[in-house]
């Protein structure tokens, strides 16, 4: 602070200014004003506070100044150290018992229905698809009705079984269709095949006339026959039945009872292209070939003539024989060249209890 007398700076407290010896108790001292360093980016600050005045000293007197009391009778006050043991602070809460949370298992969620995976499925699944199989293979099995019929109802019944098992109907519902299917495919051959067996037995019951017969079978002579005709030749088949030729082709059967077993007179005509046999080598080549030809197809047959002849005006080895006790067998091997390209025929009349005659069927023999 300074002297109000000649503004030098004395000590605070003190009663009289060093440097004038002017009086300071009782003054009010001014004190200096005192800026406060500034502050980047505010404005300084001034320290504005009233001065706060000097505590006035009580002066006695008495112009004696009381004995100064000696330095020893001054106790200076002990001070205390400070104990540097600092007592352990509690946790305001370390009262309150915290009980641990208690941890409630939660259950995972149920997957969907349709993720659920079920053990048998992939059975199920293979039963539709062997009926979906079989249901397939019935449709060209329904050539022959009865298995069509067999593999459609197998397939309807094991399709029907897992139907109701199947994520996706759809492989039951085709299965069923295609089992349908073959079952109506399957009615429609079997009733194409009666009406075509029923026409056929028709044909074959007004072929001919039977006049009489007897329990070994048709016999000879009673019917009145039946024309064959070929791409080679043509001819009348006097007291046969049936007559049995192959498209395109010189071959034919005529016989005299409804199958050829049990028939008692028959006629079997055979052709081949043969360019080793002709007319000036039949009476060997001829004969060789006629003789193999009957033995491989008679085992029994045992020979009883031969010769060179003629048959239909072609040139001809014939053969006679037996084929049993009571059968007779005539053969001609003809040489006859034809524009279907066959040259060599083997004409065979068979009968039982009677003798065999060609003459009877040369006689209508007509070359084509």
């Amino acid at each position: 602070m300074q002297c109000p007398q000649c503004g030098e700076l004395v000590s605070p407290g003190a009663a009289y200014c060093g440097n004038c010896g002017a009086a300071l108790i009782g003054t009010v001292i001014q004190q200096p004003l005192v800026e406060s360093p500034p502050i980047p980016g505010q404005p300084p600050i001034i320290n504005t506070s009233p001065t706060i005045p000097a505590p006035v000293a009580t002066v006695a007197a008495t112009p004696s100044v009381p004995a100064i009391m000696s330095a020893a009778s001054i106790t200076a006050p002990v001070q205390q150290p400070l104990s540097t043991t600092v007592p352990p602070i509690q946790p305001a809460l370390a009262s309150i018992a915290v009980d641990a949370p208690s941890v409630v298992p939660i259950a995972p969620p149920s997957p969907p229905a349709y993720a659920v995976t079920d053990p048998n499925q992939s059975k199920v699944e293979g039963k539709a698809m062997a009926a979906l199989i079989l249901s397939i293979l019935a449709v060209p099995g329904s050539i022959v009705p009865f298995i069509g019929w067999i593999l459609a109802c197998s397939s309807i019944v094991i399709a029907t079984s897992v139907r109701s098992r199947l994520p996706h109907k759809f492989m039951g519902n085709l299965a069923i269709s295609f089992a349908a299917f073959a079952i109506v495919l399957s009615a429609a051959v079997f009733a194409f095949n009666i009406k075509e067996f029923n026409k056929k037995a028709d044909q074959n019951s007004s072929n001919g006339n039977v006049a009489k017969s007897d329990a070994d079978g048709i016999s000879a002579g009673n019917v009145s026959g039946k024309s064959l005709e070929t791409p080679c030749y043509a001819l009348d088949t006097p007291g046969m039945v049936q007559v049995d030729t192959v498209i395109d082709s010189c071959q034919a059967q005529a016989y005299s009872g409804p199958t050829l077993s049990v028939s008692t007179n028959a006629l079997n005509i055979e052709s081949v292209s043969q360019s080793k046999i002709n007319a000036t080598n039949l009476d060997m080549a001829g004969k060789e070939v006629a003789n193999n030809y009957l033995r491989s197809s008679i085992p029994e047959f045992v020979l009883t003539s031969q010769k060179l002849g003629t048959f239909a005006d072609s040139p001809a080895y014939i053969i006679e024989g037996k084929g049993g006790s009571s059968v007779t067998i005539e053969l001609a091997l003809v040489v006859h060249a034809t524009a279907h390209g066959e040259n060599i025929f083997v004409v065979a009349h068979a009968i039982n209890d009677s003798q065999a005659d060609l003459s009877q069927f040369e006689s209508s023999w007509v070359w084509k």
